[in-house]
């Protein structure tokens, strides 16, 4: 997130509480951190770790594209990163999620003894897997616990965005690649 800092950077609390309890954290910086039952640290290595139940994740960003592949395999569970959307890592956790919430505002992250330590340098997004954590992003938020908008819903607005019937014409110049019927 920074060079200064590193990855080294963690989720308020209030946010993981906000959320529900979380059975894992595989990238936690420690192994009592607050934001899951379970923590996997950077010497456990928790992409090699079986992940169990409900995960919460804020993965170094530095290499964030594994902890994403694991994510969607996993599906169960909601990754806190920034919104990204021009990187192959957020494509792929776009088409496998089932939620997105993009934060009103920049998260203001804490250290290991939860000081502020600043805001984040970009938008942050958390990203859903599982309907059940949709509901708990959802829930948050109508409880004023979180501010943002969820603009994507794999399972209500799938059709809406690519009808199964419509393809993408690559090379098809209008801004945004054309969409035309088989």
């Amino acid at each position: 997130m920074s060079k200064s800092r590193g990855d080294e950077w963690y989720t308020p609390r209030a946010l993981v509480e906000a959320l529900r309890p979380f059975d894992i954290d595989p990238c936690a910086p420690s192994k009592n951190h607050w934001t899951a039952r379970h923590c996997y640290t950077k010497e456990d290595d928790g992409l090699k770790l079986p992940w169990f139940g409900r995960f919460f994740m804020n993965p170094p960003y530095s290499e964030i594209d594994p902890w994403i592949d694991k994510a969607i395999e996993h599906r169960n569970g909601i990754a806190l990163t920034f919104a990204r959307t021009d990187t192959k890592w957020a494509h792929r956790a776009i088409e496998g999620s089932d939620g997105l919430f993009l934060f009103e505002g920049r998260i203001a992250f804490v250290d290991a003894d939860e000081k502020k330590v600043g805001s984040a340098p970009a938008a942050s997004v958390l990203i859903a897997f599982g309907e059940a954590n949709v509901e708990a992003i959802e829930e948050a938020a109508a409880n004023g616990l979180i501010r943002g908008k969820m603009f994507f819903e794999r399972s209500k607005a799938r059709k809406l965005i690519l009808p199964e019937e419509r393809k993408f014409i690559p090379g098809a110049d209008l801004g945004f690649n054309k969409l035309a019927a088989d």
